[in-house]
């Protein structure tokens, strides 16, 4: 979906655990405005990789993740729409060294503070995540790596973040299994690699 939102669309943010230098972390509080003529029937992701849930899909979800789901207001009127965002519940600890398929760039470096963000996906390899350590219960997360550059910038609307990777449990890829444009990759602990 080519659309912008972050905090380009004026959304508010938390920045209590968000990177100081950077941002990275930042946890946007309010619901994302989009045109209402660019929503999609299926599953879409905007510029800023906010993942839009179509309205056939939310029931479903909603049985299993009622609280990982935020409504969509339209762009010009603030309206509800009957789509939402999926948001993740909590921040996976950071990966193993065993994690293929990621690379950091000697253009956009990670931030000499948190290092957080600056990562990338490799072309034409898939991102493997594995972790040393068993994780948390979690229905939806994201990855504590961050995919892009973070900037925080005087005009807050001109700021970017970088984002985790989104991870879900079974139950909610199972819902979303099938749906165009979604590639679902094996995520390993130490107990099961």
């Amino acid at each position: 979906m080519d659309c912008y939102c972050g905090p380009t669309d004026g959304g508010k943010y938390d920045l209590t655990i968000a990177c100081p230098v950077c941002g990275t972390g930042a946890r946007r509080v309010d619901p994302i405005h989009l045109p209402s003529a660019r929503l999609r029937k299926s599953v879409s992701i905007t510029l800023d990789h906010e993942l839009v849930i179509p309205p056939r899909l939310v029931p479903a979800l909603r049985d299993i993740i009622p609280h990982c789901l935020r409504e969509i207001l339209t762009e010009k009127t603030g309206a509800p729409t009957p789509y939402f965002e999926m948001i993740p519940e909590i921040t996976l600890p950071g990966w193993s060294l065993a994690t293929t398929g990621w690379c950091n760039s000697r253009m956009d470096p990670p931030c000499p503070t948190c290092k957080r963000d600056g990562y990338y996906n490799i072309g034409k390899t898939p991102l493997l995540l594995a972790y040393a350590q068993g994780l948390p219960p979690f229905l939806v997360a994201e990855t504590y790596e961050c995919f892009g550059n973070s900037g925080i910038q005087s005009d807050f609307k001109k700021s970017h973040f970088a984002v985790g990777l989104p991870v879900v449990c079974e139950a909610v890829r199972n819902v979303l299994a099938g749906e165009r444009g979604l590639e679902f990759l094996p995520v390993s602990t130490l107990g099961n690699q």
